[in-house]
């Protein structure tokens, strides 16, 4: 197959390789990692499900971040495979990167489920999504703040819509800012005036789907050219694909998984799109993107700054903290018992108990899952933020521009 450049080597088709089927290759063995973008997360590792249950001996870890992250990390080695909802930037650390087109990924945007607004146009979303508008009452609905739920500069989600319904105006910073798609979901499923945005992988009964432009997102469409608030979902690898990478990328582009399982998973096929517009050959805009810098996170609690002995750490795409430290500024009295490896945690009538490793936890008699297990660094116990925050009653919000998060008790 003829190679296409856009600043990266990019490869589209069936079949990247020419290889044949990975449950028809030799035996494979040994581990894969894969980071980046939340919005291929479902498509991903529905793939690594299929291709781990044919190839037994494999195992395969995939985890989030954000396209940007997933880019950084593997030009810098520390992942086998990249997943983007955007190209490589032209600089120099992204050089060697080499990506594959596997999917479409239409994008929409969301509202809580009782809003009686039912479309937006592209100005009034710009208006509302760069903090002009800020009352549902402006724009046809009722008399109700917005609240903005998005996503981070680390996103590719974020950079689509930026691209697609911003016209490239930047966001507001006013927004409550999550770590994933499903994230925004949540946020926007039970928030009242809220609207946010995620890919059409992300759609359940929990929230509403607004028309663009008058337009209802379907992959009929996305196709003939209607909704246009779509990007095309990369894999990328540092130089060629080869090894498990090659395979697992393969097994993505084949069409027996092209054909089984985008359209359920609510992507589109790529041959579907190519055949309609042509392949991106140009150089993309080469403005520095929107990379966020590893600055330290700040923890407020009730108006006051706590002090933490250890740093906050990213895991599976979500911020764990020291768990003692959030627990006794809510007021909590908190005991370890380093036998069971179990933190008991009691304010009031609540009990909140949760053992290393696990990814259940109990508030009273109630079971609550964590949406990463909680685990040891430097000798403090580390669980998600937004769970230590409301464990006890207590509102989370993430100021983005500040790397800032606030616990308010209600």
């Amino acid at each position: 197959m003829k190679l296409k450049k856009i600043v990266v080597t990019m490869l589209t088709g069936a079949m990247l390789m020419g290889v044949a089927s990975p449950a028809l290759a030799n035996k494979l063995s040994g581990k894969l990692t894969a980071s980046g973008s939340t919005a291929i997360l479902p498509l991903a590792k529905k793939a690594a499900e299929e291709f781990q249950e044919k190839n037994p001996d494999v195992t395969i870890n995939i985890t989030g971040g954000g396209s940007f992250t997933g880019l950084k990390q593997v030009a810098e080695g520390a992942v086998d495979i990249g997943n983007s909802d955007v190209p490589a930037p032209s600089e120099d650390l992204y050089k060697d990167l080499v990506g594959y087109k596997v999917a479409v990924a239409p994008f929409v945007i969301i509202t809580y489920k009782s809003n009686p607004v039912d479309n937006l146009t592209q100005d009034q979303l710009i208006d509302i999504f760069t903090g002009k508008t800020t009352n549902w009452k402006e724009i046809g609905g009722d008399d109700r703040a917005i609240t903005i739920i998005g996503r981070s500069k680390t996103s590719g989600s974020r950079a689509t819509i930026k691209r697609a319904v911003l016209k490239d105006q930047e966001f507001t910073d006013k927004a409550v800012v999550q770590d994933s798609n499903g994230s925004v979901r949540a946020g926007v499923s039970r928030t009242s005036g809220s609207i946010g945005y995620v890919d059409a992988a992300f759609i359940d009964d929990s929230i509403k789907v607004l028309k663009f432009n008058g337009v209802q997102y379907t992959d009929d469409n996305v196709i003939n050219g209607k909704y246009p608030v779509w990007a095309y979902q990369y894999m990328f690898t540092k130089g060629e694909a080869k090894g498990l990478a090659k395979e697992y990328i393969n097994y993505v582009l084949s069409s027996q998984f092209q054909n089984s399982y985008l359209e359920k998973l609510n992507y589109i096929p790529i041959a579907k799109i190519d055949k309609k517009a042509p392949v991106e050959t140009k150089k993309p805009d080469t403005k520095k993107p929107e990379v966020q810098k590893p600055n330290k996170i700040k923890v407020i609690v009730n108006g006051k700054q706590i002090a933490l002995d250890v740093d906050p750490v990213l895991e599976n795409g979500r911020t764990l903290v020291p768990v003692r430290a959030i627990f006794e500024a809510l007021g909590a009295k908190v005991t370890y018992t380093e036998k069971t490896k179990t933190v008991v945690a009691v304010k009031g009538k609540t009990q909140v108990k949760l053992v290393v490793s696990q990814k259940k936890a109990f508030k009273n008699k109630t079971s609550v899952t964590l949406d990463v297990p909680a685990k040891v660094v430097k000798g403090r116990t580390m669980v998600p933020l937004r769970f230590a925050g409301e464990a006890f009653g207590g509102k989370v919000t993430w100021n983005e521009a500040a790397q800032t998060a606030t616990i308010t008790l209600k």
